[in-house]
């Protein structure tokens, strides 16, 4: 994480945020903030708009698939990510996957009955003219890492 990094969840956890803490938060979200927004039009409308109102923010995490096209296909790395809360399912697609890392040690997180849990932070950032960036932090302290082309985000809404 460029802008919600560790040191701001350390101090988070302290029972008494002072002001630098909180002026510090303020400061990694008015950043981010600048940043994702200049993203808009560079990812589909769609996406952002709903990453822009949530951020995937206590999302559960359910799956993720990587998918293979035919090996001869320059970048044929696709994942598919899928995150729920009570009232719908939000898949993202990324494409053209350059790079990704999901890592969970149920050992390190002091919560072993939770797995990855629900998302806490996210930052879509750009890498480049042509190459995006995302990483997820969730509550158990899991993390994933994929660097990507392109990205579709859909939702599916639960029948209550």
């Amino acid at each position: 994480m460029k802008y919600f990094r560790d040191e701001l969840l350390i101090l988070s956890g302290i029972e008494e945020e002072d002001k630098k803490t909180d002026e510090l938060w303020k400061k990694a979200m008015r950043e981010y903030k600048e940043r994702f927004n200049s993203l808009k039009g560079k990812i589909p409308s769609r996406t952002w708009r709903y990453l822009d109102k949530t951020n995937l923010h206590d999302l559960k995490f359910n799956n993720f698939t990587v998918l293979q096209e035919n090996i001869g296909k320059k970048r044929p790395i696709n994942i598919i990510l899928r995150l729920s809360d009570s009232q719908e399912i939000v898949q993202l697609e990324y494409s053209k996957v350059h790079e990704f890392k999901f890592i969970f040690n149920e050992s390190d997180t002091g919560i072993n009955y939770l797995g990855v849990h629900e998302c806490v932070y996210s930052e879509l950032l750009d890498v480049n003219d042509r190459l995006f960036s995302h990483e997820l932090l969730f509550s158990t302290g899991a993390t994933l890492y994929i660097e990507f082309e392109k990205i579709k985000l859909t939702r599916v809404h639960l029948k209550q």
